[in-house]
């Protein structure tokens, strides 16, 4: 099955994606700066600066070269322990903690994979203090819940999920979840989220395997 990509989502992911490197990045260019400079006894600091923003800019890299991209093999499976893996990486530099199923050798197809990284970013964003996500992966493919003090999906992201939304006004805060949902649609599932208890929100993709 094929999916046509409106300009207006490929620059609000490119956007997205630029919004997210930028902060590692322009760490990295203070960090080189100052080393310009004479350090003196900020070296130390300065070291652990480059390093923490270097390990932030790349991790989150290879998360999105997958989540949005072509990562993997394009028509075949990827096992659970590569998406766990990337998402540690990601993990590092978040509020949240991020769990995956422990049967790291198991095999899913690449949209399920997608699926899955794209509604764990969708839980960060409902964890704006942080707390926990746990992604299950099912006969009913990918659940991730997203659990901690203030769970919530915005009215904006909702009405996406409900197919609601035309693309033209689409935003920065609501493009994850209208590409998360494209990526479910591309893998034969549908889009949810559950929000009806305190401090806990479900999103569920309904693929099926």
């Amino acid at each position: 099955m094929s999916y046509m990509i409106d300009l207006r989502v490929l620059e609000l992911l490119c956007s997205r994606i630029c919004h997210d490197l930028i902060s590692p990045v322009t760490a990295i260019n203070n960090g080189m700066e100052l080393l310009d400079d004479d350090p003196g006894d900020m070296l130390d600091d300065i070291r652990d600066l480059l390093m923490n923003s270097a390990s932030e800019g790349s991790g989150k890299l290879q998360y999105f070269r997958l989540a949005y991209g072509m990562g993997g093999s394009p028509d075949g499976q990827i096992g659970i322990g590569t998406a766990a893996d990337l998402t540690l990486r990601l993990e590092k530099h978040e509020k949240s903690s991020i769990k995956w199923p422990e049967d790291r050798e198991r095999m899913l197809p690449r949209l399920a994979i997608k699926a899955a990284m794209n509604m764990v970013l969708m839980a960060l964003e409902a964890l704006p203090r942080g707390g926990e996500i746990v992604v299950d992966v099912g006969a009913d493919g990918p659940v991730v819940t997203a659990r901690g003090r203030g769970a919530r999906v915005e009215e904006g992201n909702l009405a996406v999920l409900a197919g609601d939304v035309p693309v033209d006004t689409l935003t920065p805060r609501t493009i994850q979840s209208y590409f998360t949902r494209l990526v479910v649609s591309a893998a034969g599932g549908e889009l949810s989220a559950e929000t009806a208890e305190t401090d806990l929100v479900t999103f569920r993709s309904a693929i099926k395997s």
